[in-house]
Formats: structure tokens, C-alpha cells, sequence
């Protein structure tokens, strides 16, 4: 489909591991996986991949390795600078990865350097929102509590009428489509995305988004 070249753009949001169960990861990967393959093949081997991941740990870092693993371009944002930022991860095995991953990267950015916590995560989240046509959501379902968080991205993604594939954390990591109420113009790599997962993928609701 010419409207997915030259390339098409997912973004990753998602739980980290304090929420996150160990268990979990290696079928999280499958789960990631099964969406990105399914990406490729509504776009055709014409189209080409970026993933665009702020690498914390937990879904960033799955979706980060699914993607490399594939041949997609990695780029990250991140929150603050990165001698700040890896200051989130507890243990030098999670560092070194962030580290390497960043290596792997195509490009590797700080949104606001010198924002308070919060809004650093809040700017990063908008970020990518803004950069993709299409979110991976690992997500439990909980509503949002605060700018920054996974739900809050969820959230964002969907009032810019782009749509968001929630793997769900809480029941097998199943899959499913949450659409906008207003989708992208019939042109744009975002509608020809949702329109192909449509086929694919259960529908799932998001009511309490527009509530929210």
C-alpha cells in the first residue's frame, strides 16, 4: 500500500517491571511479536519499520529488542539526560542493557532535559504519540493516574485519532484494537494500519478513556 512508504512508525507504552510480573515477559515478547508481524503484512514488504521506545524497563525494552530483532530502526526518546535517567534502573545488568540498546538505536534524543519528574515522563510519552502512526500498549487496564503513565499515553494516542494496540497484561496478554471515535484521514499510514489490524484483531473498548 503506497500510504505505509516509506516508512511506518509504531510507538510502545506500557508497564514496567514493578507492575509487571517475571513470568510474564517471555510470553510478552510472543505477544509483541504476533503485532508487529501482523503490522507487516497489512503494509506489504514494500514499507519499511521504525520503533520508537523510551527504553524504560520493562515493555519499552521488549518491544525494543522485538523490533531490532526484525530489521526495524529503533529511536528513543528519553525523558531527561541520560546520566539522570539511569538512575531509574536498579541494578547494572538493567543498565548496561539501557546502554546497549541505546548503541542499537538509529537516533537517541532527551525531550526536556531539565523537567521535574513528572513532566519529563509526560513530555516523553507526548513525544512518541506525536512520532507514531500506531501505539503498543502493555497494558493492565487500570485507569489513569496522573501525566506520564501508560493509560494517560493510551489516552493521548487515541484523542490524536490514531489507534492503539492494547496487549492486556491482566488476562493472557490478549490483543486487541482500541480505535479513536474520529480515526485519521483515509490516507494517512495510521488509518491504513488500523484499517488492515481491523481484519486481524479483536475490537476492544476504551470508554472509560473519554471519561477520563
Amino acid at each position: 500500500m503506497s500510504s505505509c512508504r516509506p516508512n511506518c512508525v509504531l510507538g510502545v507504552t506500557g508497564h514496567r517491571l514493578n507492575i509487571l510480573k517475571k513470568a510474564q515477559l517471555p510470553t510478552l515478547r510472543v505477544s509483541v511479536d504476533k503485532v508487529l508481524a501482523h503490522c507487516e503484512q497489512v503494509a506489504g514488504e514494500s514499507a519499511t519499520w521504525t520503533l520508537v521506545s523510551a527504553l524504560a524497563e520493562g515493555a519499552d525494552r521488549i518491544a525494543a529488542w522485538a523490533a531490532l530483532d526484525r530489521g526495524w530502526s529503533l529511536k528513543v526518546p528519553l525523558p531527561f539526560a541520560k546520566r539522570r535517567y539511569i538512575e531509574d534502573f536498579d541494578t547494572p545488568e538493567s543498565r548496561d542493557e539501557f546502554a546497549l540498546l541505546c548503541e542499537r538505536a538509529e537516533n537517541v534524543w532527551v525531550v526536556r532535559p531539565k523537567a521535574p519528574l513528572r513532566r519529563g515522563y509526560e513530555a516523553v510519552g507526548l513525544d512518541i504519540v506525536g512520532r507514531s502512526d500506531l501505539l503498543i500498549a502493555m497494558w493492565n487496564g487500570a485507569a489513569p493516574e496522573g501525566p506520564g503513565g501508560t493509560a494517560s499515553v493510551i489516552k493521548s494516542m487515541l484523542m490524536c485519532s490514531k489507534s492503539v494496540v492494547w496487549i492486556d497484561t491482566r488476562q493472557g496478554n490478549r490483543i486487541r484494537l482500541l480505535v479513536p471515535e474520529h480515526p485519521a484521514p483515509s490516507d494517512s499510514r495510521a488509518q491504513v494500519l488500523r484499517l488492515g489490524l481491523e481484519t486481524r484483531l479483536d475490537r476492544g473498548k476504551s470508554t472509560f478513556l473519554r471519561s477520563a
